[in-house]
């Protein structure tokens, strides 16, 4: 079996295509014309049976990995932590697209990880109309701060009221249509029920922590603490450090509801008046 080693970014991908001791290498766009492209060249090149691999690094790789599941072309994608380590093990110490693409070819060689598996399509409307709320709720703080810092006129103090009230508006029916795909699956209305009946976790953060937290693949509450960033690793070898690895949506999620609790819920707030 071949391995294909992506390095995805924004506008572009760099791959490296391994077989044995040989390597092909090329780039593509980051459109569907690219991934078009990216498949003939494997035709081009025999490799019928190829397992792919990439890094959770953004969202740049999402639509690549949906298009080669749907192309039935194994893909695995994997935490971007877990190949930097592989790479110090290498003792690579140059850090470029064509090298990335090579590293993770050999990682999926000696590695062989998981296969992927698109989320299903209540998960993606739910985490593509929370990011679509966030952004109205970033246009909202934006305007309100022009009219605080900055002195202006009748006229456009109206139309910035005027543009207030419809995002308010955009806001409360994504509200509305987010509550709709809670209620359309069993399984999410259920999982969204269950933290809700966590102090300080209302229907908003229940959907954010349900769109981005792979509840499939985390098997246990320590790993879902791990994934979310909320456990730190110690160093113990030389000078401590404490560092965190998260993901980082559903630890801003889960920072939210903890200062909302320690606000709000008074055993939460016990906890939060200890040094």
């Amino acid at each position: 079996m071949s391995m294909l080693g992506v390095d995805i970014s924004k506008d572009t991908f760099h791959c490296c295509l391994q077989r044995g001791e040989k390597r092909s290498e090329a780039s593509f766009e980051n459109t569907r014309t690219g991934f078009r492209k990216l498949r003939s060249w494997l035709r081009t090149h025999r490799a019928h049976e190829v397992h792919v691999c990439m890094e959770s690094t953004g969202p740049y790789w999402r639509h690549l990995a949906a298009n080669l599941h749907k192309a039935k072309i194994r893909v695995s994608v994997v935490n971007p932590t877990r190949t930097a380590y592989f790479a110090k093990s290498r003792l690579l110490r140059t850090k470029t697209d064509a090298v990335d693409a090579r590293m993770l070819a050999q990682f999926c060689a000696s590695e062989r990880p998981a296969l992927w598996e698109p989320d299903s399509d209540e998960i993606l409307s739910l985490r593509g109309l929370l990011a679509y709320r966030d952004q109205l709720i970033a246009q909202r703080i934006a305007l309100t701060q022009i009219v605080q810092s900055v002195a202006v006129g009748a006229t456009l103090l109206k139309m910035n009221e005027t543009h207030l009230v419809g995002i308010a508006e955009m806001v409360k029916q994504i509200e509305s249509q987010i509550q709709g795909v809670l209620c359309s699956d069993v399984t999410l209305s259920r999982n969204a029920q269950l933290l809700q009946t966590i102090p300080g976790v209302a229907s908003l953060t229940a959907a954010n922590v349900l769109a981005e937290l792979p509840v499939h693949r985390l098997h246990s509450a320590k790993a879902a603490a791990a994934y979310a960033g909320l456990t730190p690793a110690e160093r113990q070898s030389g000078t401590p450090c404490v560092r965190m690895m998260w993901y980082q949506l559903p630890r801003k999620s889960s920072v939210k509801l903890g200062l909302s609790g320690a606000y709000h819920e008074p055993t939460l707030k016990r906890f939060a008046a200890v040094d």
